[in-house]
């Protein structure tokens, strides 16, 4: 899966086990900042919307982190959104 800024909150999150930790060190936590939103906005969405910073930024480390071999535990960025986080 190759990420861009249009790549929906929850897809780029759920991409491997380091995701959120890479949200954080952006200034957001989407699962817990925008529950209600993420399984529909893209991350420039959330640049604008939640405080994330410097997207482009992360989309670099999160295609770096994509492409690496996944180990069997790592979550799986599906087609189907998981459901939004309880806050």
């Amino acid at each position: 899966m190759d990420v861009s800024q249009q790549t929906l909150v929850h897809r780029a999150y759920l991409l491997c086990t380091a995701g959120p930790a890479h949200f954080v060190a952006h200034g957001v936590d989407p699962a817990q900042r925008c529950p209600v939103v993420w399984d529909v906005a893209t991350l420039e969405d959330a640049q604008s919307g939640c405080g994330l910073r410097d997207v482009d930024r992360l989309v670099d480390e999160l295609n770096a982190l994509a492409a690496l071999p996944a180990p069997e535990s790592a979550a799986s960025a599906s087609d189907e959104p998981p459901p939004s986080p309880t806050r």
